[in-house]
């Protein structure tokens, strides 16, 4: 099947992020998200520059679904639309639902997320959730303490 709307492009790469993050399959996950992103919160922002720090944020998250109990984890889109004369850019709306036994964990919350075309894959380049980090933890502790040591590590000369 070959998709051609925005809001088709779209709900792909947001159902494909999510069965795999809530999976935790993320070796694979990296076909649906472009390195380098950024991720905002109501209470937290960081920019993504390189595969490892992805993988760290996204483990912690997975880490935080499974401490709050989540069953399900669900993004639908809302609306989606090319944003380039090349069809290579989708800016979209969607609704992000985190349930335990068919009740929520928390409010559904929107979102908002550039996808790009990076060769044959459709990429996720930037993710802002009307949400609080604090609720749950998409920029975490772990995730700080990776970026300091490799800052620390450059600093030094070291790679």
């Amino acid at each position: 099947m070959t998709l051609r709307s925005a809001a088709e492009i779209y709900q792909a790469n947001l159902d494909a992020v999510s069965r795999m993050l809530f999976a935790g399959d993320l070796d694979r996950i990296a076909c649906h998200i472009a390195v380098p992103c950024a991720v905002h919160t109501q209470d937290s922002s960081q920019r993504i520059e390189q595969l490892d720090d992805l993988m760290v944020m996204l483990r912690e998250q997975r880490d935080c679904l499974r401490r709050l109990g989540a069953t399900e984890y669900h993004r639908i889109c809302i609306e989606a639309e090319f944003t380039d004369p090349t069809g290579q850019r989708i800016r979209g709306h969607h609704r992000t639902y985190l349930l335990r036994g068919g009740s929520y964990l928390m409010e559904p919350y929107p979102c908002e997320q550039q996808i790009e075309l990076q060769g044959d894959d459709w990429k996720a380049l930037d993710l802002n959730c009307q949400m609080r980090n604090s609720d749950l933890t998409l920029v975490g502790p772990q995730l700080m303490e990776h970026l300091r040591r490799r800052e620390a590590h450059s600093d030094k000369g070291e790679s």
